[in-house]
């Protein structure tokens, strides 16, 4: 997530702080394609895509196979678009939490889990929430290395607890 979209999501959820908040959902699409990894995401994807349905069209033998990867590659390229429409989601209902880092564990930049991780590293451990307990958590933004136990992270749940955003770390 990038540092503008947290942005947009606590300008959101503190000037409406009870819910059901407006969110317009191009809004969170625009900040979502601000990040490297969905941009990369969505066009290697549908690339790929359209060549697969370019390739089956003209290959007879080979037709079917090459259409259902094309199809299965163009709804990998709708990720981004999922994203957005959970945190959208997740800002319509939702609210912040500030969740307490009880173990981490910081892998640098050399863990292949996510683009972001490439660049930022991942932290991973298990953090404390209030009212849902304690639950693993994984963080790949750019201020992953500096959770330490005892931290404190400002976090946006859904209210089923479903979906858990991590927007910045206090200081």
């Amino acid at each position: 997530m990038t540092s503008q979209l947290a942005s947009l999501i606590e300008e959101k959820v503190k000037r409406q702080p009870r819910p059901p908040r407006d969110v317009v959902f191009i809004e969170i699409i625009g900040e979502v394609f601000k990040s490297k990894s969905m941009k990369f995401i969505f066009v290697f994807f549908l690339i790929l895509a359209l060549s697969f349905f370019v390739i089956g069209i003209s290959d007879k033998n080979n037709q079917l196979l090459l259409l259902s990867f094309g199809t299965f590659s163009f709804l990998c390229s709708s990720t981004p678009f999922i994203y957005a429409l959970r945190i959208t989601k997740a800002i319509r209902t939702g609210h912040i939490e500030v969740a307490v880092v009880e173990s981490v564990k910081y892998l640098g930049p050399v863990s292949h889990d996510t683009l972001d991780a490439l660049q930022n590293g991942i932290a991973r451990g298990k953090w404390r929430i209030p009212k849902t307990g304690l639950k693993e958590f994984e963080v790949d933004e750019p201020w992953a290395n500096k959770i330490s136990e005892g931290s404190h992270v400002e976090i946006l749940i859904t209210q089923n607890f479903k979906n858990i955003f991590p927007l910045n770390l206090q200081s």
